[in-house]
């Protein structure tokens, strides 16, 4: 009970009512400016119910995690005799900054890590959905939780990030928009321009494809520049079927969530 209380925090409130509120202001846009070629993405009730699973899950998944972390982050603050990163980041735009893009570019590699052929059980439920919508966003097995909240948890510990800064909310709005708009069916202008820095709509429905070829493509969360730096790139505009998302074969909906082994199932009609 004491980990429910803990888990139940004004922190995680917080976070899912911006989460909520943001949901639906993307998703009212989306139904006036989507993509083409997508068509209604519908939302189902499974996601609606799974979002507190989610919560429960990446809550527990911090609790398992910090331990590890704060070993790892005061050793490495101790290991520089000084206050210096402290120091480095009193500033909170240079914090924050600093923050996104350490923060990406572990998520980057770590993503890349849950499409080989050896993690990818824990990551297939995230790519279940044939529909994406702001709440299949947060679809995600008990390991895949723990590669998502890892980077975040370690760069915050190591930053000086406590949740009684401003700096924090504005984190959290960050994550929870990126969040959203990269799983809505949402046309923005100038996408082709917006990619050559920011991950759009259209570039991570593309990461959803069922095709694996352009699946394991577009690893980016908020940044696209790893993508370009690193070859991972896809252009949407030359990837026919866009609309086809999900995986290439049907597993059961148990073997999905739990993420450890994959099973095929004789239901072809996943949730």
């Amino acid at each position: 009970m004491s980990i429910l209380n803990d888990l139940l925090t004004y922190d995680s409130l917080i976070r899912l009512s911006v989460f909520a509120l943001l949901g639906f202001i993307f998703w009212f846009f989306s139904l006036y400016f989507p993509m083409s070629g997508y068509g209604l993405q519908s939302i189902r009730l499974f996601d609606g119910i799974f979002i507190f699973v989610a919560l429960l899950i990446a809550g527990l998944a911090e609790e398992f995690l910090l331990p590890g972390v704060r070993f790892i982050t005061e050793s490495v603050q101790l290991g520089l005799q000084s206050n210096a990163l402290e120091d480095i980041t009193l500033i909170a735009p240079v914090k924050l900054f600093c923050y996104l893009i350490c923060v990406d570019f572990c998520s980057y590699w770590l993503h890349r890590l849950m499409h080989s052929h050896v993690f990818w059980s824990c990551h297939a439920f995230h790519h279940s959905p044939k529909a994406i919508n702001w709440l299949s966003g947060a679809r995600g097995s008990p390991l895949h939780m723990a590669f998502i909240v890892l980077p975040g948890l370690l760069f915050s510990n190591l930053f000086f990030i406590d949740d009684s800064a401003i700096i924090f909310y504005i984190i959290i709005l960050i994550e929870i928009s990126s969040q959203h708009l990269t799983h809505t069916n949402l046309k923005l202008p100038f996408e082709r321009q917006l990619e050559w820095f920011l991950v759009t709509p259209r570039m991570h429905f593309i990461h959803h494809n069922h095709n694996k070829t352009y699946g394991d493509t577009n690893f980016g969360s908020y940044f696209s520049i790893w993508d370009h730096v690193f070859g991972t790139y896809t252009d949407p505009s030359t990837v026919p079927n866009k609309e086809s998302l999900g995986l290439d074969r049907e597993y059961t909906m148990s073997s999905l969530m739990l993420g450890v082994r994959l099973v095929e199932a004789e239901n072809k009609d996943l949730l």
